[in-house]
């Protein structure tokens, strides 16, 4: 039976008392599963999310402020020859067009009028080799911000030979193209992320003098913008370069599903993400609603929503890919306290 205990905290704020109520709940991993729907307070959460999901309401509460993250995201895209191989043998699907597949999938999820990310998109090698300063393929693309044209373009450097084909892997320049196109593009501190997508590291007839050494380099030069690396399989030696850069370890996946996913959780990271103000104390209790008819949305950190206890709110898995991510912010609502309890 899961065991209920409520305490009240009186606090004096500014010649002032507020009572904030909070809930100490057991972890009900069933209902967790399920997407924590039962109506209790707290199903889901943990002491960590900051808060209670309003089933014990039957007031109003203080409505707080949501400022939603204007984030801003480079793709970056290898595009080298071994990016044609299959996945695991299979013959149905290059890793390249798996990774626009599952790029397509959510870059529309994340464009108006559903919650924005501003996107930039980077292939490498240069399709163009006289953009490369004499060094064939040995340099990135020009910056895209269309994905409908990105995509098409890299679909037909995959199947025909309408582009330039190249084993080499300018991935520090392809890197620096990306932080160059985010910095122009301003916006608030800690809202930019590199998602990079390769097969292997660093690498060709472009080391000058050495291409995991640069790559590393530029990782340090990096302006307060998000690395993530999703590594394709190919040969295990061939990630030693992003191995050694222990600050941003790579993320293998094995499949096209596994590759779906790890795109899916790096959007999710960047979009669902905003500011709550008057940023309320660790352990408030908050009550999150969604939508016309003000369905609930429970603290949980798999499907629900999380607070750091300093302003910082999150929307995660579900909460953010089945709600925000078809609609956008505007009906979520949250709330400081509601009023009194059953």
């Amino acid at each position: 039976m899961r065991h209920l205990a409520r305490l009240t905290l009186i606090l004096a704020l500014a010649g002032c008392q507020q009572t904030l109520h909070l809930y100490e709940t057991t972890h009900d991993a069933a209902v967790s599963a399920a997407g924590g729907q039962s109506g209790k307070a707290g199903t889901g959460g943990s002491p960590f999310d900051g808060g209670s999901y309003d089933g014990h309401c039957n007031g109003a509460g203080t409505a707080l402020t949501v400022t939603p993250d204007n984030p801003k995201m480079a793709i970056v895209l290898d595009r080298s020859t071994s990016m044609n191989q299959s996945f695991n043998g299979s013959q149905s699907q290059s890793q390249l067009i798996a990774a626009l597949t599952a790029l397509d999938a959510q870059v529309g999820a994340y464009q108006p009028p559903r919650p924005t990310i501003s996107f930039f998109f980077v292939d490498f090698p240069s399709e163009d080799p006289s953009a490369c300063a004499g060094q064939s393929s040995c340099c990135a693309s020009s910056v895209r911000t269309d994905w409908a044209m990105f995509k098409q373009k890299v679909s037909l450097c995959a199947t025909s030979s309408s582009c330039a084909s190249s084993d080499n892997r300018p991935t520090k320049d392809a890197l620096a193209t990306a932080e160059t196109a985010l910095m122009n593009a301003g916006g608030q501190v800690g809202q930019r992320y590199i998602l990079l997508i390769t097969d292997g590291e660093p690498g060709g007839q472009c080391a000058t003098p050495d291409d995991c050494d640069a790559f590393i380099s530029e990782i340090g030069t990096l302006t307060d913008a998000r690395l993530s690396i999703i590594t394709l399989p190919n040969d295990p030696r061939n990630l030693d370069c992003f191995n050694y850069a222990t600050f941003t370890p790579p993320q293998p996946v094995s499949d096209a599903t596994g590759l779906a996913g790890a795109v899916s959780a790096f959007m999710q990271s960047a979009a669902c993400n905003a500011t709550l103000s008057p940023a309320p104390p660790p352990g408030a209790d908050l009550h999150v609603t969604f939508g016309p008819d003000n369905a609930p949305i429970n603290p949980d950190r798999a499907n629900g929503w999380s607070y750091d206890g300093s302003g910082r709110f999150r929307l995660r898995g579900t909460a953010c890919s089945n709600q925000v991510a078809q609609s956008g912010w505007s009906t979520l609502k949250v709330s400081l306290g509601c009023g009194s309890g059953h």
